[in-house]
């Protein structure tokens, strides 16, 4: 360990900086380009499950190694040998890298230099602190700035994201700074992916506890994995984020619930599933750039130490969750039962479901 860290008296003014979800798309179409050219035949529905687009053009991404292929020296091979195919918010990130050197910007990050150099932009004083797992794919990050921005805030809302509001090519991360930053900003949102690696990852533990740690901090929870849901029985459902016992009844109760009139809510029959997925351990967390993990591990032990960070931390999960599922199972179950009583032939598949009608219906 290294000498005790000092927190900041003034946190800098760029960290202060984030986008709009129409700002954050425009970027990915118009700077990275990370979406194919549209065709005649119209475009790819790979995103139709997210309302934001549904007012413009619905766009496709480039195939990924198209993606790759155009970062140059800013590539890096182990998101390749890790993730393959499958395109990522590190990907992204490799490009934010290589546009800001083609804008000779290396000390700053995409916000700042949106400000500055490009008027179409909106840029501003972040309103929420977006907590998310790198691994996503963009097109999921982009969701969910959408959510936050649009359904959580009636008015325009600059969310701040890792993508935008980092200084990628600068070694200056304070976890001090960060942790006032969260709690100055007043509002966090942690989104937690599919594959439950968000409690795996230190960066995100230590967001997510850095929200809950102060008195006056709003903290929210939303689950990022509902993307392989049916389009109908999406567009029927208020919200796209509920937590894993809500889909659980969605999936393998729904037949039964839709015979009777119990509408039983999700958490209080699964609360056992809930402890053991909300299972935070803080000190075997790990980030893929170690000094940070030290700087980390280091503010933790001496400003609280991992158990009250797991506890704290696993406490507020539990609470924001079940929050979530009460607003939300109720209206959710009762519009798919609807559905379901309309159309007798669909049934639970692989989390999501399947709409297609049995032979020889009409």
């Amino acid at each position: 360990m290294t000498s005790k860290l000092v927190v900041p008296d003034d946190i800098r003014p760029h960290c202060w900086l984030g986008v709009t979800p129409e700002t954050a798309e425009r970027f990915f179409r118009e700077e990275l380009k990370l979406f194919c050219s549209p065709t005649k035949g119209g475009f790819s529905s790979f995103i139709s499950s997210c309302s934001f687009f549904h007012k413009t053009p619905r766009l496709q991404w480039k195939e990924t190694h198209q993606i790759r292929n155009q970062l140059g020296k800013c590539w890096e091979e182990w998101i390749d040998e890790k993730y393959g195919n499958e395109l990522t918010c590190y990907d992204v990130i490799c490009a934010v890298k290589n546009w800001l050197q083609k804008h000779d910007a290396q000390g700053s990050s995409v916000c700042e230099v949106l400000q500055t150099k490009f008027p179409w932009a909106e840029v501003g004083k972040a309103d929420v602190f977006m907590s998310h797992v790198q691994s996503e794919h963009p097109k999921l990050t982009l969701k969910m700035m959408h959510n936050i921005g649009q359904v959580h805030y009636k008015d325009l809302a600059y969310v701040w994201v890792d993508i935008f509001s980092l200084r990628h090519w600068c070694s200056d991360f304070n976890p001090g700074e960060i942790h006032e930053l969260i709690h100055g900003i007043g509002c966090t949102v942690s989104v937690v992916d599919r594959e439950w690696t968000y409690l795996e990852k230190l960066f995100c533990i230590f967001e997510a506890y850095s929200a809950v740690d102060k008195q006056g901090t709003k903290f929210q929870v939303l689950f990022n994995y509902l993307d392989n849901g049916d389009q109908e029985i999406r567009t029927e459902v208020e919200c796209d984020n509920v937590d894993p016992c809500t889909q659980e009844i969605c999936t393998q109760e729904i037949c039964t619930e839709a015979k009777s009139d119990n509408f039983s809510l999700v958490w209080q029959k699964n609360r056992k599933c809930k402890d053991q997925l909300f299972e935070v351990n803080s000190a075997e967390a790990t980030t893929r750039n170690k000094k940070q993990e030290e700087k980390i591990k280091q503010f933790i032990v001496e400003n609280a130490g991992f158990s009250v960070v797991d506890e704290a931390l696993e406490s507020q999960l539990r609470r924001a969750s079940e929050r979530q599922s009460r607003r939300a199972s109720e209206s959710q179950i009762r519009k798919l039962v609807s559905v379901c009583r309309k159309n007798p032939w669909m049934k639970p598949w692989r989390g999501g479901w399947c709409t297609g009608a049995p032979r020889g219906s009409a």
